[in-house]
């Protein structure tokens, strides 16, 4: 419990390594290639995890995050707060991933005693 999957359709899931419901604000990435199935987890522009998922174009439309949509099962909602969601139409590299983390936490900005923010 507390880990973070993704299913693409009605294919086997893949979860992080993390756990991440201890109520601290973490910044979560996650990739998907459509052609290999491929899923990859960063946590705070970390590396986190990997495993493979359903491959091909997933074209049913969704309207919620954060909820086990599962039409068949049990549907479950997330119980938690989301600052911001942002999709590419491209798998993000390591290092953008990185990069995105400093910049949303400000650590790649480095002032001196002369400099003014």
């Amino acid at each position: 419990m507390g880990r973070i999957c993704v299913t693409a359709g009605n294919g086997v899931g893949a979860r992080s390594n993390f756990v991440v419901n201890d109520n601290a604000w973490r910044q979560v990435t996650i990739t998907r290639n459509e052609t290999t199935g491929f899923v990859q987890f960063f946590v705070n522009g970390v590396f986190n995890g990997s495993g493979t998922s359903t491959t091909g174009s997933i074209t049913t439309a969704f309207r919620s995050f954060g909820i086990i949509g599962d039409t068949g099962g049990t549907p479950e909602d997330y119980d938690g707060a989301m600052d911001e969601i942002r999709i590419f139409n491209s798998v993000q590299t390591s290092d953008k991933i990185r990069a995105d983390y400093k910049y949303q936490v400000t650590t790649h900005i480095d002032y001196s005693a002369t400099e003014t923010p």
